[in-house]
């Protein structure tokens, strides 16, 4: 039986510095069915020429190439160019700055083959920083409960973001198209995590895999477009986007059928959660009051959200818990 062509959708912008270790990880796939989708967001960068230098190369390896500019940087549009584009019947984003060991897309293509009930599967992987490609500062970032297989959608319901970079899951093409709506990712104010809607529109229909090897790396560096994201830093920002993950969730459950009494239950105590955990950690004191005594209502009684409640009032106490956390080498929420 043929095997099925994979896309690969990368939507790179200013990403000359890393298209050489990017490359030499597509060539370096041991499946041998490939299309590259390479989407240039408007960069103003040695992008379009490293992308050029290294096209024969992919030829050669009997890759399909498909590649396209974008004439401006905006929020979502390379991912959604790349989903207009592709071929295959499975596919993953790929970020250019993150690494993708030579088995990824044979172990998880193979997953896929074997298991028809599976929407995408998704593999773990280590966190390294930009300068230390080498050295793993997390070995798996997938935690335990992820792993979990099947319907997973009440996990998905219960984060504020998404388990796993968006590297770590492969798709099946008419299991997205299908229930992302239009076979587009939305953009919308606030703007909802399009690694969040990778995940959750396909979960509403059908189960998940996963694979618990760590098949890339999710590379972290400080002058990354997450780090220019209007939540990041300011509590009336987390809590707008709070709201408006609240609202998408609602929304979207009763558009494709799954608002079910649970899941309309988890997504109120998980804003509750996310709220509470965001006050608390401002040290706003008031509103996390007010959400702790809503919790309670709802929630039975939590250890660690009490601790957490308690040290808002002693913000110099949750700095030096911080520092022994680091110290004690404990992973940390990873920020790309």
């Amino acid at each position: 039986m043929a095997k099925a062509l994979v896309s690969i959708i990368t939507t790179c912008y200013n990403g000359a510095p890393y298209l050489d270790t990017y490359f030499k990880c597509i060539l370096s796939q041991t499946y041998d069915n490939i299309e590259l989708v390479f989407v240039n967001h408007a960069s103003t960068d040695e992008t379009e020429s490293k992308f050029y230098q290294w096209q024969s190369k992919l030829l050669e390896r009997g890759i399909r190439i498909i590649y396209d500019k974008l004439p401006i940087n905006s929020n979502g549009g390379g991912y959604n160019r790349g989903l207009k584009l592709f071929t295959g019947s499975y596919f993953f984003f790929y970020d250019c700055d993150d690494l993708i060991e030579p088995e990824y897309v044979k172990v998880l293509a193979k997953k896929l083959d074997e298991n028809q009930d599976f929407c995408y599967v998704h593999c773990n992987c280590s966190t390294v920083h930009i300068n230390k490609l080498d050295s793993d500062i997390t070995e798996k970032v997938v935690p335990t409960i992820s792993k979990r297989e099947g319907n997973i959608l009440d996990l998905i319901l219960s984060s504020s973001f998404y388990f796993a970079p968006p590297v770590c899951f492969m798709h099946r093409r008419e299991d997205f198209l299908s229930t992302v709506p239009n076979g587009q990712l939305i953009v919308i104010a606030p703007p909802i995590a399009l690694d969040y809607q990778m995940t959750f529109f396909p979960a509403t229909k059908k189960g998940v895999g996963f694979v618990d090897d760590v098949l890339c790396k999710y590379v972290l560096r400080p002058d990354s477009a997450y780090h220019a994201s209007p939540i990041i830093g300011s509590y009336e920002k987390a809590i707008e986007y709070s709201e408006g993950l609240r609202q998408f969730q609602k929304k979207y459950c009763q558009v494709l059928g799954v608002d079910t009494a649970k899941n309309l239950q988890i997504i109120e105590e998980t804003y509750l959660k996310s709220n509470f955990t965001t006050a608390a950690g401002y040290a706003r004191q008031a509103d996390a009051k007010k959400y702790y005594k809503e919790m309670r209502k709802v929630l039975p009684f939590n250890l660690n959200l009490f601790i957490r409640y308690i040290l808002c009032y002693f913000p110099w106490m949750q700095k030096i818990m911080r520092v022994v956390f680091r110290g004690l080498k404990l992973r940390e929420p990873i920020v790309k």
